[in-house]
């Protein structure tokens, strides 16, 4: 990852550490989508940011949705990287069972930037995650 993306990961990870989780403001695809429109310069985040507010009303916002969050990635031509490859500024995306989505964590090392309901913005150990399908934007 370039210098600059660098800063830029930093930057969004004290923003999102010790912040609460909430619905359609601070959650794992609301991370995602910030980090992807710093990565590439898109507006993603603006379509879902504020649209739902409940577990219910996301629930319903991904299954009225046209794209998954993984969709929304392979538009913006990410790469898949093997397990074990990844690097700071990946995508890690996990499938939530029995939930209409999945939940995205961003790669900072050997930890992970992750929302949780419970905890809300926080750092993880990279082995929490036991399966996930890593994506990179090319160039990041």
């Amino acid at each position: 990852m370039n210098p600059s993306k660098e800063r830029a990961l930093v930057r969004l990870a004290n923003e999102i550490l010790g912040k609460p989780f909430k619905w359609g403001q601070l959650d794992c695809n609301i991370l995602a989508l910030r980090w992807l429109d710093l990565l590439t310069g898109s507006e993603e985040l603006a379509a879902i940011v504020g649209r739902y507010s409940t577990k219910a009303e996301a629930a319903r916002f991904a299954a009225e949705s046209d794209r998954t969050l993984v969709e929304i990635l392979l538009e913006h031509e990410v790469e898949f990287v093997e397990p074990g490859f990844q690097q700071p500024g990946d995508f890690l995306v996990t499938h939530v069972e029995g939930e209409p989505w999945h939940r995205a964590h961003i790669c900072t090392g050997h930890q992970v930037l992750s929302v949780d309901i419970e905890t809300g913005g926080r750092l993880i150990p990279l082995s929490d995650l036991v399966e996930c399908s890593i994506y990179r934007v090319g160039g990041a």
